[in-house]
């Protein structure tokens, strides 16, 4: 419990100002989603993001990761204007996230993303 307490600790003294700000906007749309949290990204991002829904099953937070090259391939319609989608990509010219942005964007499901893939 110490090595998880000093971890959010260094945490909480690096989120500072805007950081800290948008770090709050992303926990509070999470929390008053009425659906699930999609969670998505390919390669190590999807296996950052396959992690954070394991962890949300562990909290009690609905959370489902999407693969995006099988969302494309009929897995789109999953995801309802009641989830909240949170895409993971280091670069943020991920192809493979292009089909569920547009869909995100068609049927105005809240997205959390790094502005690079919008």
């Amino acid at each position: 419990m110490d090595i998880e307490a000093k971890g959010l600790n260094a945490l909480s003294r690096s989120l500072d100002g805007p950081l800290a700000s948008a770090f709050l906007a992303v926990l509070t749309r999470i929390q008053s989603c009425w659906g699930r949290t999609i969670l998505t990204g390919i390669g190590k991002s999807g296996y950052i993001a396959r992690k954070i829904a394991a962890a949300f099953a562990s909290t009690g937070t609905l959370g489902l990761y999407v693969h995006p090259s099988e969302a494309s391939h009929g897995d789109l319609g999953m995801i309802t204007t009641d989830d909240v989608a949170l895409m993971l990509s280091n670069s943020g010219e991920t192809v493979e996230l292009k089909d569920m942005l547009a869909y995100s964007r068609r049927f105005s499901i809240p997205l959390i993303c790094d502005r690079r893939l919008r």
